[in-house]
């Protein structure tokens, strides 16, 4: 394929026009405020609160293996199919 004429290419897409940029209205000296709501207070309080609680009951999980080791953990299918079933 030739192309003829390929300056014409380049004064479709001018590059080199500026734009002229408004200047900005000056400011008054007030400095940016941030007004926090009462209830992303409260969030905040039950988030700090909610990671000093472990993720995992370990005197549960001590338990369980207690009872695994000894042999007396019994699962019961039925229980666990119900519960299953229970979940809205």
């Amino acid at each position: 394929m030739i192309i003829n004429n390929a300056s014409k290419l380049y004064t479709a897409y001018p590059t080199s026009k500026v734009n002229n940029v408004a200047k900005t209205a000056k400011t008054d000296g007030q400095k940016d405020v941030l007004a926090v709501s009462d209830l992303a207070k409260d969030y905040q309080k039950v988030r700090s609160a909610l990671s000093q609680i472990p993720d995992v009951r370990q005197d549960k999980v001590s338990e369980i293996k207690a009872r695994y080791n000894a042999g007396t953990y019994k699962v019961d299918a039925a229980s666990i199919a119900d519960k299953i079933m229970d979940i809205k």
